[in-house]
């Protein structure tokens, strides 16, 4: 790296702007929340609260420092991560040149800069990057392993190893590697390791009985898997990181072993040289790799590939080593040296960057979402709601939004209170809760640890309704009606048969929502189902409400509380259901309608020749009486294109009926569905929308379409200050050949164009 200090240079920059950039694009996660509310503590309660968790303390420590000078946003958070990582880039070229040469040092940097796995964990506020940046300088600094035996070298050493016992439980790992090595290649030397390896433990010593408490009787996430895909999983995670979009099957798992093997014959061939071990350097970093993957099958579990962090460094030099040797190996002539060189660190760099690509931009791959839970349920939420936490691990991330705002908000509410969850509490306490809220969001996470049974979930979903269920990476947020003593439900007797044997003899609605809701309301409705005969399959309830377009501005499917099948024979059954109405509906008139269909199948059940669906009337929908903010709004696109009197704020764009599934395949004559969220700076001279599919190059094709900005009947003079509508239309993809495509918004003569999609 010294020899080379402007390429040496452009790949630190590299390093750096990977892992700085978009740093807050995502949200905090649980963990991390708990890093932030452990940093804001005195070093002292950081000390005593750690010692009940899986993590020791200086990462903390070292985290409050750092806050103290950068604050505590996002981007404060983790740049601590950022600029360690960039550092182990540095350390892991530095160790290159040590162990090698300076070209294999630089070409390892020049890999690790792009390392899907290291810019992962360098943009999160945990310790993971300060343990693989310590790994590292145990190796750098070990005196046995460099030849240089001084009392500076064995100060760094000493200090880094300490440091390292207390960043994280798994730190012992590189002992073992050091140890190991040592071992094998100058067991002579063996004993004055485990001397000097003493002083660090012995001040180690007043955490040590911590640590074995917190190791041994932490709860096991371990889970079973076949090997094939254990190893699978490991491979890809290494050299491809967690972001990776396609399924790479065996390939890396080919090229770790290919690389093993290269490093195999390269020992081989110094021992015939040399004569004994052959080259430590070599041994060292097999053992490095293959330590951390073992651990790792041991302990399985998607939550433990973040131990592989550790491998990062070793994998990354022996890549070096392989590519730099691959040529020498193969006795090729010096001039396709470098291309054969080059040309392999173009596709692993090819590589990389697509898995760097979709982290940075594809919402599958994002950390749980508690910023844009919390901004929903700011936006939706009043003072009169309530919000259920199920884990207190959540606590801390989901309050480091919730209280960033004054405004009146819904009361939190933690629960269970307690582990093992107290079920007599806990439902008291919920009924004091459903009886003075309006709405109740529950947020879901880690239920099988505290909540295992689903005691919460269970009672909401069946004295409630529940009304949406939405996952935010892997946390649930799911919103309920509260029933509100002060509101009678008066039921409506109706006649409608659903195929051969079940009918629906009544519903109602709640007399303060009667044929009357405001957007962003959750409507609340009940129906009474009979049947005439015992059912062998099951059943899923769906409920919609249509514009006067037959456009859905909400929507309902869900199970009954009581599955049919298990339906006794002419006895009414309740069933409760609250119908979410989207944010920006445009106001008016809209048809309820219910029915059933089979859970196998999908098949509706019929009501008549013609008719699969029961119209329960019309309900009306108003505007709130204060505008809904953007963060009520889930657009898959956000932008900020004026087109004159009219403002694009975001949109939707995926194959009607997939709004879940997005990224569902579009084939030629399949309808797509556009929506569109609009905001109006004054009336505009027109109402009218023309909507035109466009080729990549700009050609206009047959697929065109002018419709009402709104969707509906509702013109922008209509609109009030700062109200967000949120509009629908549809297009039918026919006749085009596949390829890529856009849609084009014409606007009062101003057009703005959609991102591509595809056309299969």
């Amino acid at each position: 790296m010294r020899r080379y200090p402007y390429p040496c240079l452009f790949i630190l920059c590299l390093a750096t702007a990977l892992r700085f950039y978009n740093l807050d694009g995502q949200s905090l996660w649980s963990d991390e929340g708990n890093s932030v509310a452990l940093a804001r503590r005195s070093f002292v309660e950081i000390a005593q609260r750690t010692a009940f968790d899986i993590h020791p303390p200086l990462y903390y420590g070292l985290l409050k420092i750092w806050l103290t000078f950068f604050g505590d946003s996002e981007i404060g958070l983790r740049s601590l991560s950022a600029l360690l990582g960039v550092g182990l880039v540095y350390l892991i070229g530095l160790l290159g040149e040590r162990l090698f040469t300076a070209r294999v040092g630089l070409m390892a940097a020049f890999l690790a800069a792009f390392s899907p796995l290291q810019i992962y964990y360098a943009q999160e506020a945990r310790m993971y990057m300060l343990l693989a940046l310590l790994c590292t300088l145990t190796i750098y600094h070990n005196p046995l392993l460099n030849q240089k035996e001084g009392k500076g070298q064995w100060l760094f050493y000493i200090i880094t190893v300490t440091t390292g016992l207390y960043t994280h439980y798994a730190y012992p790992l590189i002992l073992v590697v050091v140890g190991l090595t040592i071992l094998l290649s100058q067991p002579i030397r063996f004993f004055h390791f485990l001397i000097y390896s003493l002083i660090p433990l012995l001040l180690y010593l007043p955490w040590l009985p911590i640590a074995w408490r917190q190791i041994t009787t932490w709860p096991s996430e371990k889970q079973t898997v076949p090997m094939t895909t254990m190893l699978e999983t490991i491979a890809n995670t290494l050299v491809f990181g967690l972001t990776c979009p396609f399924q790479m099957r065996f390939v890396a798992v080919f090229g770790i072993g290919l690389v093993i093997l290269i490093t195999l014959l390269i020992l081989v061939a110094l021992s015939r040289i040399r004569g004994g071990l052959g080259g430590v350097p070599h041994v060292l970093l097999l053992i490095w790799l293959i330590l951390p993957i073992v651990l790792t099958i041991i302990i399985y579990s998607p939550s433990f590939l973040k131990f592989l962090i550790v491998a990062t460094p070793a994998w990354t030099l022996l890549l070096a080593l392989a590519i730099n040797r691959l040529p020498t190996l193969f006795h090729l002539h010096t001039s396709y040296r470098a291309l054969l060189q080059s040309v392999i660190l173009f596709f692993l760099t090819a590589a990389s960057m697509l898995s760097l690509y979709h982290y940075y931009t594809n919402p599958l791959y994002a950390r749980d979402n508690y910023r844009g839970i919390v901004a929903f349920i700011k936006a939706v939420g009043g003072a009169n709601d309530a919000v259920i936490l199920n884990a207190e691990g959540q606590q801390d991330v989901f309050n480091y939004y919730y209280k960033k705002t004054s405004a009146p908000k819904p009361a939190v509410y933690p629960l269970p209170r307690q582990r093992p969850i107290n079920e007599s509490a806990t439902l008291r306490e919920l009924q004091k809760i459903a009886a003075h809220s309006d709405k109740i969001y529950a947020v879901y996470w880690a239920t099988q640890q505290a909540d295992p049974h689903g005691v919460i979930e269970q009672w909401l979903n069946s004295h409630l309704f529940k009304a949406t269920d939405q996952w935010y990476g892997n946390v649930r947020l799911v919103s309920y009606a509260s029933f509100s003593p002060n509101s009678a439900m008066t039921i409506t007797p109706t006649d409608y048969q659903l195929g051969a044997h079940i009918h629906l003899t009544g519903y109602g609605l709640t007399s303060s929502q009667t044929r009357k809701i405001t957007s962003g309301d959750i409507l609340q409705l009940a129906l009474i189902w009979q049947t005439d005969a015992l059912l062998p399959n099951n059943y899923i309830f769906f409920g919609q409400i249509l514009d006067k377009a037959n456009h859905l501005v909400g929507q309902r499917d869900a199970s009954p509380l009581v599955v049919p099948s298990a339906w006794p024979m002419d006895k009414p059954i309740t069933d409760t259901h609250g119908i979410f109405i989207e944010p920006g509906t445009p106001p008016g008139q809209h048809r309820l309608i219910v029915g059933l269909y089979d859970n196998q199948s999908g098949q509706r059940l019929a009501v008549t020749d013609s008719l699969d669906f029961i119209e329960l009337g019309q309900i009306e929908i108003s505007r709130p009486t204060r505008p809904l903010p953007p963060e009520a709004f889930k657009m898959q696109v956000k932008s900020d294109i004026s087109l004159g009197a009219i403002t694009l704020l975001g949109y939707d764009l995926y194959k009607l009926g997939c709004r879940s599934t997005p990224n569902t395949p579009i084939h030629s004559g399949d309808p797509l569905q556009m929506v569109a969220y609009w905001q109006a700076h004054e009336p505009a001279l027109t109402n009218d929308l023309l909507i035109q599919v466009v080729t990549m190059q700009g050609q206009i094709t047959p697929i065109s379409i002018s419709v009402p900005v709104a969707g509906t009947d509702y013109p922008t003079t209509a609109w009030s200050s700062a109200e967000i509508i949120r509009a629908q239309y549809q297009l039918v993809l026919r006749g085009l050949e596949p390829g890529l495509y856009r849609v084009a918004l014409t606007f009062n003569g101003a057009t703005t164009l959609t991102k591509p999609f595809r056309l299969e």
